[in-house]
């Protein structure tokens, strides 16, 4: 009986010791998830404080930089000499190099707020690749860079082409900025089993092992250091993956310091390809006789686009809000409205546009914005109405005006 007693003393004291042991790691275990909780928290404050300083940021600049793309515009329409017509082919490229990374924020908002919705349709890979190739050429010329293109077999797939195009482009830029002069960047177009594979290759200045994984992380760069703003904001692999993630398609990369670097792109292959679609083209028809009513609550914004909306032919009549839009319309004949999206004083646009229809159904209406805020963007996207992002190219513009 003592010995059986002393036998429980001991098995007594060594379960007491594993309750405490459990007990401490128990506590312990709430303690360390509550503080997860809290740095999670923190960084997702951190994540919305970010997006929202994005998006008012690049709702600012993109305003000044909407004006001056369209009075370059309007001064390329304009009788110049040498001199100052390649101040003004100057001035255009650095728009242009600003207008690029802005998209970048954009589209990383556009993928916050969920209103990138892939139209997927039949794609011809061999077509759209021989149509991207001729543009890559021409630049990697100018860049004393070799381009090649290789299309194994002609393929065709469904996605969203322009999203396609939007990530071959990403990735030819950086094949471009990182390739020096003397390199090579390729195309190419591979089947592998179900798989049809476009993959774009380099010779460029490839990137180390142990920064395989961060090179996808917004506004992380290799071998820029000093933030050149002149090789992008370091959005481009970003914005690319999770690109490849909303059109199903499959991405690798391999890179190699000193030898440059392959980006695969995969997707499936269509079972039965559809006639490839032809898009109907263009032609300028500027028609003088047709009214714009440009709605924007900056004085400079609807200055630079009454400048070149009569250099292109058109009346224009213009209004800071709702109310001096509604009072023009109700003197003045109307085909077009281009509204900003954000006006002053808790205006906006849709309503502005609203106002002018009750007078004029039959105007058309083009919503113009330079936000960036994925609330904003969904509320733009819902109307219905066509909408164009600030800085808005020439090009974009008369798409919309010769629509």
């Amino acid at each position: 009986i003592i010995a059986f007693l002393a036998y429980l003393v001991g098995l007594s004291r060594q379960i007491s010791r594993i309750v405490e042991e459990g007990a401490r790691y128990r506590y312990g275990q709430t303690a360390l998830n509550r503080a997860l909780a809290q740095a999670l928290d923190a960084a997702d404050a951190s994540n919305r404080a970010k997006t929202r300083f994005l998006a008012a940021a690049g709702h600012d600049l993109r305003q000044p930089m909407h004006s001056m793309n369209v009075l370059v515009a309007a001064l390329s329409f304009k009788a110049l000499d040498e001199s100052a017509r390649e101040i003004v082919s100057v001035l255009d490229t650095v728009n242009q190099t600003i207008t690029r990374q802005l998209d970048g924020l954009l589209d990383i908002s556009k993928l916050d707020a969920g209103t990138l919705v892939p139209a997927m349709e039949t794609c011809h890979l061999d077509e759209l690749l021989q149509a991207y190739f001729e543009q890559v050429r021409l630049i990697a010329d100018e860049k004393g860079v070799l381009c090649t293109l290789s299309v194994e077999c002609p393929l065709a797939v469904r996605t969203d082409e322009a999203l396609l195009k939007r990530v071959l482009s990403n990735l030819t830029d950086n094949a471009l900025k990182f390739t020096p002069r003397g390199g090579r960047i390729s195309l190419a177009l591979k089947r592998r089993g179900d798989a049809a594979l476009v993959v774009v290759s380099d010779s460029g200045i490839g990137i180390p092992t142990d920064q395989h994984d961060r090179v996808f992380e917004e506004f992380y760069q290799v071998g820029n250091p000093q933030r050149d703003r002149a090789v992008g904001l370091g959005l481009g692999l970003s914005i690319v993956k999770r690109l490849c993630g909303l059109l199903g398609a499959t991405m690798e990369m391999h890179s190699v310091v000193g030898e440059g670097s392959r980006f695969s792109i995969g997707l499936p292959v269509t079972s039965v390809p559809e006639a490839s679609p032809r898009h109907p083209v263009l032609k300028r028809n500027p028609m003088p006789s047709k009214a714009v009513l440009v709605i924007d609550d900056e004085l400079i914004v609807r200055q630079s686009m009454r400048l070149l909306l009569e250099e292109l032919g058109y009346t224009v009549h213009s209004a800071s809000g709702s109310i001096a839009a509604k009072n023009i319309a109700a003197r003045e004949a109307i085909d077009l409205i281009l509204s900003d999206m954000r006006l002053a004083d808790g205006d906006n646009g849709i309503e502005a546009i609203a106002q002018v229809r009750k007078l004029r159904p039959d105007a058309r209406a083009v919503l113009v914005t330079g936000d960036t805020a994925p609330e904003r963007l969904r509320e733009a996207q819902n109307t219905g109405l066509t909408l164009l992002h600030k800085p808005v190219t020439l090009g974009r513009l008369l798409e919309v005006l010769d629509a």
